[in-house]
């Protein structure tokens, strides 16, 4: 058996931002999407992640009118991510520390798609075996697992 890889358990990123995009337009999809954060891309390369508090906080700090202001102004590139053909044994330990509780997929520089940590974290118990019982994961949840 081959060892699960995290593009097998990952999704499509749903929320995605170029970063020529003006502010004042990524506000409203944000808000049309229901969502506070969004990832910021160039030509598909991921540039990092922008929350609706970066466009406030930029929009205000800049001076210039928000209209003016790009995305790409805003965001920043320390969006947690893993490599989408990194076994999952050895990107969970990694990514399920993220506060954010979700990790953007990636194949270089190109957004691939996103993985929750949640997800991780089934595939690596489905995938080592262990057993994986529902309090367990409850548990881990609730941050009462050990390491």
């Amino acid at each position: 058996m081959t060892a699960m890889r995290v593009r097998d358990v990952m999704t499509q990123a749903q929320w995605i931002l170029p970063a020529d995009c003006p502010l004042t337009e990524g506000a409203r999809r944000m808000r049309q999407w229901g969502v506070r954060w969004a990832f910021v891309v160039d030509a598909g390369r991921l540039l990092g992640v922008v929350t609706d508090t970066d466009l406030i906080v930029v929009a205000l700090a800049s001076g210039r009118p928000p209209s003016k202001v790009k995305i790409g102004d805003c965001h920043n590139p320390n969006a947690p991510r893993v490599d989408a053909d990194q076994p999952l044994s050895k990107a969970y330990p990694d990514a399920h520390h993220t506060v954010a509780g979700w990790v953007a997929v990636v194949k270089g520089e190109f957004l691939l798609g996103i993985v929750r940590s949640t997800d991780l974290y089934s595939g690596h118990q489905l995938n080592e075996r262990e057993p994986h019982t529902r309090q367990h994961l409850i548990d881990w949840l609730q941050g009462r697992h050990h390491r």
